[in-house]
């Protein structure tokens, strides 16, 4: 039963996630290193939450 309640508990939060907002000067993306890339001025929402930074560094996994 405990593992039913805390499969259930993860699988809600990918139901139920919030988008999340990145706004930035300059934005870069390459598809070859798998990496985006804001920078300036970087502002990051999600609900009621921000984070303000000079760079912001995505990187993707090419496997998911």
């Amino acid at each position: 039963m405990r593992y039913i309640l805390i499969f259930f508990i993860i699988f809600s939060n990918f139901l139920f996630a919030d988008k999340v907002e990145i706004e930035s000067d300059r934005f870069e993306a390459d598809e070859n290193k798998l990496v985006s890339k804001f920078i300036g001025n970087v502002k990051i929402r999600k609900n009621s939450d921000e984070i303000n930074s000079s760079k912001l560094f995505i990187t993707f996994d090419k496997q998911k």
